[in-house]
């Protein structure tokens, strides 16, 4: 009898630790195992074909290097990040509006090969289609007629910028599609007067508005950096806002915008433009288009990653 009581008593033992031992691994699992599950990395593509269309901001025009303004720049970032030889064509045009650009690719057999064979596209446009805009008013303030002017034309570029879009997606209906905001240069000038900013603010937004209804593009903002320059800061600002009040009239006409690069012949109050023409970005501006061109691509890197 003794022994069939520890026979039953070693039988309820070993259930409890049984239990006991189940619950432990119910509910602390990892203490079962040492392995780790790992995340396989994405490998990435040996070489790709980036082709770069627009107006002179993808020409680079300010580029003290001459090497072709962000496009060289993001050739290099993408062979040092991810060893990626980024074959570049450069089909950048200064002075074209949207419209020109648009004419230039149906125009152009070689354009239409590069865009075709482009694993991605890269885009700069509306600067040139804004500038005539703001050129038909002798001045411009915060309560000119600018804003009646500023909203007939962006239906025209939204309109221009669709079908550039649409004549883009025709030779290459898959590759991704980056395109850059524009930027105030005068701002540093004028950073008193609100028209400018306004516009190119609303001019944005009409871009991002027709990117939105397409698949596979993607904005790429450098207007604050560009236009704001090394004034990043509330307190910056507004201690510009308070010189340029006591240097122009509140307003932007043709001789106060000549007048201030008179008076800044040799020199840019915008670290990241250009001290010739006070407009283009300059070495540090490009870097600037370049790393956040980087990032965006980095971001959607569909193109970059090996099937």
């Amino acid at each position: 009898m003794r022994f069939k009581e520890n026979f039953a008593i070693a039988g309820i033992f070993v259930a409890v630790i049984g239990v006991v031992f189940g619950a432990l691994l119910v509910f602390h699992p990892g203490r079962t195992t040492n392995q780790v599950t790992s995340k396989t990395e994405p490998t990435h593509v040996q070489a790709a074909t980036l082709t770069a269309l627009g107006d002179s901001l993808t020409y680079g025009t300010g580029d003290p290097t001459n090497a072709g303004g962000y496009v060289s720049r993001i050739k290099t970032k993408e062979q040092k990040a991810h060893q990626i030889k980024l074959t570049t064509h450069n089909e950048g045009k200064a002075g074209d509006r949207s419209d020109q650009i648009d004419t230039r690719l149906l125009q152009t057999p070689s354009i239409q090969k590069n865009v075709r064979t482009a694993n991605v596209i890269t885009l700069t446009v509306g600067g040139n289609d804004l500038l005539q805009t703001l050129m038909a008013h002798s001045s411009m303030s915060a309560d000119s007629d600018v804003t009646q002017t500023i909203a007939k034309n962006r239906q025209q570029y939204q309109t221009r910028l669709t079908k550039l879009m649409r004549d883009i997606r025709h030779y290459n209906p898959n590759a991704p599609i980056f395109v850059f905001s524009i930027y105030n240069p005068l701002y540093v000038y004028f950073a008193n007067v609100s028209a400018i900013s306004t516009a190119v603010s609303e001019w944005n937004s009409t871009t991002q508005a027709v990117l939105n209804q397409q698949s596979n593009t993607h904005f790429v903002s450098i207007d604050r950096q560009l236009s704001h320059g090394q004034y990043q800061t509330t307190s910056e600002q507004q201690k510009l806002v308070a010189q340029d009040k006591r240097e122009n009239s509140g307003t932007v006409n043709l001789s106060e915008v000549e007048a201030a690069a008179q008076k800044n012949q040799n020199t840019e109050r915008n670290t990241y433009l250009s001290t010739t023409d006070h407009f283009h970005p300059n070495s540090k501006g490009y870097d600037v288009m370049a790393n956040q061109l980087f990032q965006a691509m980095s971001k959607h890197d569909a193109w970059s990653i090996k099937k």
